[in-house]
């Protein structure tokens, strides 16, 4: 379930309140979402919590989840941390319901590799499995929403650009 959980929040994180910044925000180019990319805190429905890290190289990124034992990202647990590889696309720019303009992005998982855990919970990352969203950079900061009609952003759980 934490896979699924984490699969959905990166390409599509829902949630939708707040606002976004209003600094320089254009259309997402793969040199704009090169290099590494660290999420907050995130919690889960199951009283467990998550960071992920996000780094890009052309047309390719990498997931780290990092899983804690409980609300707050302070207790790591022994399950499963991972990377899990994608190629990506970008598509065409959309505007969102907020009036900003986001772009389309499409990855497909390639791989994986377990660093801690035993996957026991049947949460194998799946090689070929495509995830859609889009993505918004404003300000070094990455927001993502779903791929679909209104187009809207979360823009409460965002990853801060950490290096170039």
């Amino acid at each position: 379930m934490k896979i699924l959980l984490t699969s959905l929040s990166i390409a599509a994180m829902i949630g939708l309140s707040g606002c976004g910044g209003s600094g320089d925000s254009s259309a997402v180019t793969t040199s704009k979402l090169k290099g590494t990319w660290e999420g907050s805190c995130i919690n889960l429905p199951d009283a467990t919590s998550e960071k992920t890290i996000l780094v890009f190289e052309k047309e390719k990124f990498t997931r780290s989840s990092f899983q804690y034992s409980d609300i707050g990202c302070n207790k790591e647990d022994n399950t499963d941390d991972m990377d899990v590889y994608y190629s990506y696309e970008l598509g065409d720019d959309v505007n969102t319901e907020d009036g900003k303009k986001a772009t389309k992005i499409s990855s497909t998982i390639t791989g994986f590799l377990l660093k801690k855990g035993n996957l026991t919970n049947g949460n194998i990352p799946q090689a070929g499995t495509v995830e859609k969203g889009i993505v918004l950079i404003d300000n070094d900061k990455l927001y993502r929403g779903e791929d679909k009609v209104p187009y809207k952003l979360n823009y409460q759980q965002y990853l801060q650009k950490v290096k170039k």
